[in-house]
């Protein structure tokens, strides 16, 4: 019994820890904050593998708003090149110039490519 209460028991509590960088350019990690220049970090509870799944989760979720994000830009920029009543380019002097109906079939389809490209259909 002795040996099991000296075990301690383990918590699921996150615990602060503080990193610091001192003069001579030395990481220092501490569960005490130092007098100045301390950069907070949590842990979550659990293992390595736990960690580095919800670190995957997240980056999957990262990538699938930035896939969805450029889904939307693309599908906004085909729209609007489908519906404009005239398209015109600008030269670096700022004249325009209008697109004629080849140019602007050209930008339509190259806007559907991109469609194509950034709004699997699978998702």
């Amino acid at each position: 019994m002795c040996v099991l209460a000296g075990c301690g028991v383990v918590t699921g509590a996150a615990a602060a820890v503080y990193r610091w960088v001192d003069d001579a350019g030395r990481v220092h990690f501490s569960d005490t904050p130092p007098a100045s220049h301390t950069e907070v970090l949590e842990f979550a509870p659990g293992t390595a593998a736990q960690a580095a799944r919800r670190q995957q989760l997240l980056a999957e979720e990262s990538a699938a708003a930035a896939r969805d994000e450029a889904c939307a830009a693309a599908r906004t920029q085909l729209a609007q090149y489908q519906s404009a009543g005239r398209l015109v380019e600008r030269d670096p002097d700022g004249n325009e110039r209008e697109l004629n109906a080849d140019e602007r079939a050209s930008l339509v389809e190259t806007a559907q490519a991109r469609v194509d490209a950034d709004c699997e259909v699978s998702r």
